[in-house]
């Protein structure tokens, strides 16, 4: 019993200051590339398939704080977006939501393991695998369908909306056209850069927020010994 006491003790915590700083700043960087940096999608994409720059903090999270400094900055970059989600019956930070999910927890189960450059080049790029994936299964079963029903009443519009872009398709046909012409190949395209552009910013990022840390508690350390020598 008292060694569980020491052990509890000892263990770190997570919401420390330097912590909690970190996430709102990424939060809110992921936040703002969220609503106001969402690229269009390549002219042979549905335009309603766009490249998502905010994942780029919550990998920079996931690496420097890992799984819960990931999800908390999906979660937080969720909720700020949600005012802003009505026109698509939240259906679209849904989406969003799942993807963010799903390129966290390989890169933390991958990278926690062992943090050198290779597992963390190793696990983004299964990130890439299991976030396009999960894309694919999401579109199939939750997000098309929940678009499909409450907002165009049905499938017909949304295939008439792809029928310039993809001359054969039909409701019959559509998951087998939209899934593995559209889905599969636009998450592989812009999933890839994305989690290149982490690999070469997590480092530095890393490096200077240590550094600031480091910084404040040599400033701490001083102001406490001047109070003893006051105190003294």
């Amino acid at each position: 019993m008292g060694n569980t006491n020491i052990i509890n003790i000892h263990q770190p915590k997570f919401f420390t200051i330097h912590n909690i700083v970190t996430i709102a700043l990424l939060s809110a960087l992921s936040f703002v590339l969220y609503q106001f940096a969402r690229l269009p999608a390549f002219p042979f994409f549905p335009s309603f398939l766009q490249v998502n720059l905010s994942v780029i903090p919550i990998l920079l999270a996931t690496f420097m704080l890992g799984l819960y400094g990931g999800l908390t900055t999906v979660v937080v970059r969720g909720l700020l977006s949600l005012p802003f989600g009505g026109e698509t019956m939240y259906i679209g930070p849904l989406s969003d939501f799942i993807l963010g999910v799903a390129v966290v927890l390989p890169v933390w189960l991958i990278y926690s393991r062992r943090k050198t450059r290779i597992n963390a080049l190793i696990a983004m790029g299964v990130a890439v695998i299991v976030g396009t994936f999960v894309a694919i299964i999401s579109n199939r079963y939750i997000i098309i369908p929940m678009y499909a029903e409450l907002l165009y009443g049905g499938m017909q519009p949304i295939v008439d909306w792809l029928k310039p872009l993809y001359a054969d398709i039909t409701v019959d046909n559509f998951y087998n056209i939209y899934l593995w012409v559209a889905v599969l190949p636009f998450n592989l395209m812009w999933l890839i850069p994305v989690t290149l552009i982490t690999f070469f910013l997590y480092k530095p990022l890393e490096n200077l927020l240590k550094s600031v840390q480091n910084r404040h508690k040599q400033l701490d350390d001083k102001q406490q010994l001047y109070s003893q020598l006051d105190d003294v």
